[in-house]
């Protein structure tokens, strides 16, 4: 039985309104103060994980200096891939019919099957490279 509690369903929204970025913890604990929400760290999380195994979130880990990152399901339908800034961190997620033809490719043409929410590609993000 799952149960939808007012925090639950803040912290869901939070996701929602985020829907086209990662979010990770911080960053939702950083709106939970901005929005005045009583939402505590230890709640965050075990509602975190708690959806996590429910089904309802996706957790990404992309490796083990950069936090982990959680999508709500139905929002994350398809495969999508990672690019992180070498310089500020950013971690943005790519759709991108190329890199999944280049999948493809690497599955039929060598025999490797590529598991396509671990692809990460390293570079500088758009800020970044105008900060140079």
């Amino acid at each position: 039985m799952v149960y939808k509690t007012k925090q639950r369903e803040q912290i869901v929204e939070l996701i929602k309104e985020q829907h086209s970025h990662h979010i990770n913890a911080e960053i939702l604990l950083n709106e939970i103060e901005k929005q005045n929400l009583d939402i505590s760290r230890a709640t965050l999380y075990r509602h975190l994980d708690k959806m996590v195994s429910e089904g309802i979130l996706k957790k990404i880990i992309v490796d083990d200096k950069t936090p982990a990152c959680y999508q709500l399901c139905d929002l994350d339908d398809h495969n999508h891939f990672h690019l992180i800034c070498e310089k500020c961190g950013k971690l943005i997620h790519l759709d991108c019919e190329k890199i999944e033809d280049l999948i493809s490719h690497i599955n039929k043409d060598h025999g490797f099957e590529v598991n396509p929410s671990r692809v990460v590609l390293y570079g500088l993000c758009e800020d970044c490279q105008k900060n140079k």
